[in-house]
């Protein structure tokens, strides 16, 4: 006797869909109309593989997976797949493109006669690429903001009543932006009150159809000290301020407070802090412990009203921590010192999360990747059990390295890795290029076949995947614990980890333009949700390479 899947009790059909990858749940979700049906009216579908992928999804995320509609979840893994098959593909094709020169011109009503003075190598000091691939924010070293259009390259709104007059070296750029939806942000941002640091909380609109952006100042907040790192969330801003004496001077504390109450937060006895990562119900800190080791920190927000209702009963609590050790193998961390780290997560409100601590040692071009998981369920345990009056029990685990970038010889721009972890970019500077792939195409037009049989100086852009390098047991094997740097050019066994991450690498098709670009690159993004990448040069040149959605 045959059974049809669609045939099944909705709650077996699920208990299939749990074992699937993306990849089959989309397929799965086409195979007829009554599977299509439910996967776009039951979220349950969809949620336990959405939030175990570990794709960027492209979804503003300020809500858990389960509270979005079945249909935006279809709508969300299809898209997402197709930018992942594209960048996955032997040689991922360009869908379109376009560059802005500089001085980017504004749209109309916006005045930038005050900041012209300007120069592209200050005014394009800091930036953040939106999660669509339709905006740009730019923060300059005299602490003015900039909003572009990347679509038209107009400058949509500019905010500059907190620009530094007396730049020094007390006057440090930090901000952080939430995304509350694809047209409406809020932003923290360092300034000064009457001389004394302070937090300014912007809200922002962009309006794409005219190529504007609203400004609106919610008010500030006076911390008295300047901070490193700001974040903020729908509730919160988070500050890391610099600990004074202390190698290296990235080290903070961190402070909580929020921004609609200006109440401040008790924080609990945390590492000081080197790196964080903010996310809508807890944010993640790496940090340097006892005996110089590096600690992974978890820290729940303060419940709120509705939570606190339902205990019984109430006792002060300090914030739940859960705390990660990392295994940190080799030379290079003998002394502990690091040259950066970065934090990759990609946040679902589901129970289990996923994070990717990438560091990087100070002299060396390698990437260390330290991956987990967490219980969000855990931590909300651990915070009633808090405000019941339990004492805390103290949660530490040992995080192995699990993958290792290694160090390529002669790049000018180390990897950059992407805001989920997983992906990472780099380009690479060569003499002589024969019939390498670029893009013909005029701006905002893909093409079709790309090869040039000729020889020209450029660069080349890649990407790969952290999972498709080979693991750092068999790198550990390899390296022997010597710094290592391979050539491009040399022989290596096949199945080493050089070979490994060689044939892990993708070549992206660019624009000719940029790839025989005379000035230096400044800077490179790109934006997962969207599949954009934006290659900034020192010259203020900006190219807007889009990979999904043309």
């Amino acid at each position: 006797m045959t059974f049809n899947l669609d045939t099944l009790p909705d709650p077996l059909v699920f208990e299939v869909c749990n074992w699937l990858d993306i990849y089959s749940l989309c397929a799965l979700s086409e195979v007829n109309r009554a599977l299509r049906h439910l996967s776009t009216t039951q979220p349950s579908f969809w949620i336990y593989t959405l939030s175990h992928c570990g794709i960027m999804l492209p979804l503003m995320m300020t809500s858990p997976l389960h509270a979005y509609p079945a249909v935006d979840l279809h709508l969300a893994a299809h898209r997402a797949i197709m930018i992942e098959a594209n960048f996955g593909s032997t040689h991922p094709r360009l869908r379109s493109w376009n560059t802005i020169t500089w001085p980017y011109e504004p749209s109309p009503g916006v005045r930038v006669e005050d900041i012209e003075w300007e120069e592209p190598i200050h005014a394009i000091y800091m930036h953040c690429l939106h999660p669509n691939g339709e905006w740009l924010l730019l923060v300059s070293t005299h602490n003015i903001v900039r909003f572009v259009h990347l679509r038209t390259g107009k400058v949509a709104a500019v905010w500059d009543k907190d620009q530094y007059v007396d730049n020094n070296d007390k006057s440090v750029m930090a901000w952080g932006l939430d995304f509350t939806d694809e047209n409406d942000s809020i932003m923290a941002m360092n300034c000064r009150v009457d001389g004394i640091p302070a937090i300014r909380i912007l809200e922002i609109h962009l309006d794409p159809a005219s190529s504007l952006a609203t400004v609106k100042s919610l008010g500030t907040h006076i911390t008295g000290e300047v901070a490193s790192d700001v974040t903020i969330t729908q509730r919160y801003v988070i500050t890391v301020i610099p600990i004074k004496g202390t190698e290296p001077n990235e080290l903070g504390r961190i402070h909580m407070f929020n921004w609609k109450t200006h109440e401040s937060i008790e924080m609990p006895n945390l590492y000081p802090s080197m790196s964080t990562c903010a996310a809508e119900g807890y944010m993640i800190s790496l940090g340097l412990g006892p005996g110089n080791g590096v600690y992974a920190q978890i820290i729940g927000y303060p419940m709120d009203e509705q939570e606190e209702s339902d205990l019984k009963h109430k006792h002060n609590s300090q914030l739940p921590v859960l705390t990660y050790q990392l295994s940190l193998i080799g030379p290079e961390w003998d002394d502990r010192t690091f040259g950066s780290s970065q934090i990759g997560h990609s946040y679902t409100g589901e129970r289990f999360n996923f994070v990717h601590v990438w560091m990087r040692p100070k002299h060396s071009g390698s990437r260390y990747i330290f991956s987990f998981s967490f219980d969000l369920l855990e931590l909300k345990l651990l915070h009633r059990r808090g405000y019941q009056g339990t004492p805390g029990i103290s949660i530490v685990e040992c995080v192995e390295e699990s993958h290792r970038v290694l160090e390529e010889s002669g790049l000018k721009h180390l990897v950059i890795p992407a805001a989920s972890g997983r992906r990472f970019i780099w380009w690479r500077q060569v003499e002589e290029l024969e019939a390498e792939e670029y893009d013909h195409s005029e701006e905002g037009e893909s093409s079709e076949d790309g090869t040039v049989p000729t020889t020209v100086k450029a660069f080349q852009f890649l990407t790969s995947l952290m999972e498709e390098l080979a693991p750092s047991s068999q790198v550990r094997k390899e390296v022997f614990g010597r710094r290592f740097i391979f050539q491009i050019a040399s022989h290596y066994d096949p199945g080493s980890a050089v070979m490994k991450q060689l044939e892990a690498s993708k070549r992206l098709e660019i624009p000719r333009e940029l790839a025989r670009a005379d000035s230096p690159v400044f800077m490179f993004q790109i934006s997962e949700w969207s599949g954009t990448i934006l290659v900034q040069l020192e010259s203020g040149q900006l190219f807007v390479l889009r990979y999904g959605k043309a």
